[in-house]
């Protein structure tokens, strides 16, 4: 939901709150300070009263029919219950715990026609979106959720909190809404997936990247392909790398152009999914004999490999990662590039065929 700036209301000094068209009578609201929505120790556990404080370890974000997208931590990683199980933006995850943690709301609550405020700013039930912050116990059936704070949401940054599911009898202003965590991924093709799932067919918490990716293999079908072998070079800038390459074990090793070979191994960390898709549903072809196998090897032995599908009729692919365990769609144009001719990391364009995709 975006903000209306037609029936932005301003804060006043006092705490004192017009909206103008929207309340039947203008009227003074209570007396206005400042609270914290959630509050965090040193160590980022949300504080609660009475009870120890817990780590955010799931969350939930509510639309305004109800419909939940839930994310939690699956052995140490961020993922989209709701989505295939989809890799999560573990950092923009953080963020949003620690933008709800430092939100300085104004408590304004008035003392009549609360019901006429919440329904102006669409904070009623049916209305509202929602953001649920949930601790470690938070898929256990007799935890209820594990909730740790439960916000409602509506427009122009108003907020209330829950309790228990049940909403407070409160009216709340933020400075900065919460609108954009509700926005799906941006990409440069066709994207179909939720707010906060990680944009990537290989996440950046892939620990080969942390490494350095060492080795590439493209290994087609029909017998072809490449490798690609990073050696050093100490003349080349800190982020571009010289690599050989080879088109099979028995073929002799030649010169990889360092800006298209760097922009390919680059593009396995930045190529952007469609939309997740269920494992389940994947034929079993794409996964027992891959129409391309890629395969890449950090300077640690950590492995990487990506199974992709035959074409489809628009030229988009299933892509399945086998260190996630999920698969993706995948548009026609990332997909071409995903499985280039080896003649791409070669010989030089007008252009490197993967840069718009690594601003």
């Amino acid at each position: 939901m975006r903000i209306d700036s037609r029936v932005a209301v301003p804060l006043l000094a006092l705490g004192a709150i017009v909206v103008a068209a929207l309340v039947p009578e203008r009227e003074r609201v209570g007396e206005a300070r400042y609270e914290r929505l959630v509050a965090l120790d040193d160590s980022g556990r949300v504080l609660r009263n009475g009870r120890e404080p817990a780590q955010v370890t799931a969350l939930s974000l509510f639309d305004e029919r109800g419909g939940e997208l839930l994310f939690a931590r699956v052995r140490g990683r961020w993922r989209c219950l709701s989505h295939h199980l989809a890799p999560a933006d573990g950092e923009r995850i953080a963020a949003l715990v620690n933008a709800v943690a430092g939100a300085e709301p104004m408590v304004a609550t008035p003392a009549t026609d609360l019901d006429a405020w919440l329904a102006a700013f669409d904070l009623a039930p049916g209305e509202a979106r929602r953001i649920v912050l949930r601790g470690p116990a938070a898929l256990a059936p007799e935890a209820n959720g594990d909730v740790l704070a439960d916000l409602w949401l509506g427009r122009g940054g108003a907020v209330r909190r829950a309790d228990a599911g049940v909403p407070r009898a409160e009216f709340l202003r933020l400075a900065t809404p919460f609108d954009a965590w509700f926005e799906p991924p941006t990409a440069l093709d066709r994207c179909e997936l939720p707010p906060l799932v990680s944009p990537r067919i290989v996440p950046s918490d892939w620990v080969g990247f942390a490494e350095g990716v060492a080795r590439v293999f493209v290994d087609r079908a029909d017998g072809s392909g490449f490798e690609l072998e990073r050696v050093p070079d100490p003349s080349l800038p800190p982020n571009i790398s010289a690599w050989n390459i080879r088109d099979g074990v028995d073929a002799p090793w030649r010169d990889a152009h360092p800006l298209l070979a760097t922009g390919f191994v680059l593009f396995l960390g930045r190529a952007a999914p469609v939309r997740a898709v269920d494992p389940r549903s994947v034929p079993a072809l794409v996964n027992e004999r891959p129409d391309v196998r890629i395969t890449a090897v950090s300077t640690a032995g950590t492995l990487l490999e990506l199974r992709i599908g035959p074409p489809l009729l628009d030229g988009s692919r299933l892509v399945v990662n086998l260190d996630t365990q999920t698969a993706f769609e995948v548009a026609p144009r990332p997909a071409e590039l995903l499985t280039p001719p080896t003649d791409w990391l070669v010989t030089p364009g007008a252009s490197i065929p993967w840069d718009p995709y690594l601003r």
